[in-house]
C-alpha cells in the first residue's frame, strides 16, 4: 500500500517482478509507466486526480480494478484496451467517466457502479457480467 499525505505524484519503480495487489491512497497523480516491468493483478486506487499511461500493455494481467473518488477522464478505448483478463471492476464516487467501451475485451464477472455516472449512459457492455450492482439505475434507462 502506498499512501500520500501531501497529494504527491507516484513515479517510483517497484523493486519486484510480480505483485498481487497494489493500493494507492490520495496521490495527486500516478505514473503507471514507472512500474512497467512489474506484473500487477489488482489495483485499488482512492482519490487520484490524474494518471500517466503510455504503455498500453501495462494492464494485460490485471484481474481486478477498484477506483474510489477518482477522476476517470484519462480512460478511453485506447488507454485500457488490453483488459482481457479483467474480472472485477468497482467504480465508486468517481467522475468524468466518458464511456465503458474500454471494457469490450474484458472477462467481467462482477461490476459495481456506485455514485459514478457514465456520460454516454451506455451500459450494454456490462450485460455480459455475472453480477452488476448499480446505484441510480434509472439514470441508465433510455
Amino acid at each position: 500500500m502506498f499512501y500520500s499525505h501531501k497529494n504527491a505524484k507516484f513515479n517510483y519503480s517497484l523493486p519486484f517482478n510480480k505483485c498481487k495487489f497494489l493500493t494507492f491512497r490520495k496521490y495527486k497523480e500516478i505514473d503507471f509507466d514507472s512500474f512497467k516491468d512489474t506484473e500487477v493483478y489488482g489495483l485499488d486506487i482512492y482519490g487520484c486526480k490524474s494518471f500517466i499511461i503510455n504503455d498500453k500493455n501495462i494492464f494485460t494481467n490485471v484481474k481486478e480494478i477498484n477506483f474510489d473518488k477518482c477522476d476517470l477522464s484519462f480512460i478511453d478505448e485506447d488507454v485500457l484496451v488490453k483488459l482481457s483478463n479483467l474480472e472485477v471492476l468497482c467504480l465508486e464516487n468517481c467522475k468524468n467517466l466518458k464511456s465503458l467501451k474500454f471494457l469490450s475485451s474484458a472477462s467481467l464477472k462482477k461490476v459495481v457502479l456506485d455514485k459514478t455516472k457514465i456520460e454516454d449512459l451506455d451500459i450494454s457492455i456490462l450485460y455480459k457480467a455475472e453480477h452488476i450492482y448499480f446505484t441510480k439505475y434509472k439514470d441508465y434507462i433510455k
